[in-house]
């Protein structure tokens, strides 16, 4: 569970480069992220916050053993192929249309979701320049 092991992953795979932009995502002051650096511990409860945010696997982040994503379930994998079979070509974007217009709440919840990434994105392009 080394701090450095677990950020590196993060890297890896969300848009979360640098330890200031791990505080912004998890509502956090940045000495706080310090903290847990020196103490070479990457807490359970961050890796969780990130894994279901970007759909990892927690165990992942923690050691790099697990599987990098969730597996999906049978569910979604069978909704994935009706989808496909029934939507005559347009595949998955036509579920996703479907679901925003049926789900209201899902369509507001991933608004929050790109606008979360969008700002993580911006400060990260801030500080390149």
């Amino acid at each position: 569970m080394s701090f450095e092991d677990s950020f590196r992953r993060i890297n890896l795979r969300t848009p979360i480069k640098n330890q200031s932009q791990l505080a912004d995502f998890l509502g956090i002051k940045q000495p706080q992220i310090s903290k847990q650096k020196k103490k070479n511990n990457f807490p359970k409860a961050w890796a969780y916050q990130i894994a279901k945010e970007y759909n990892l696997s927690t165990d992942w982040i923690l050691d790099g053993e697990a599987k990098q994503n969730k597996s999906k379930d049978d569910f979604f994998l069978e909704l994935e192929k009706w989808a496909k079979e029934t939507a005559g070509g347009e595949d998955i974007e036509w579920l996703k249309r479907q679901i925003e217009e049926t789900f209201p709440i899902f369509k507001q919840w991933k608004k929050r979701k790109n606008e979360k990434t969008a700002k993580i994105k911006n400060e990260q392009k801030k500080r390149e320049k």
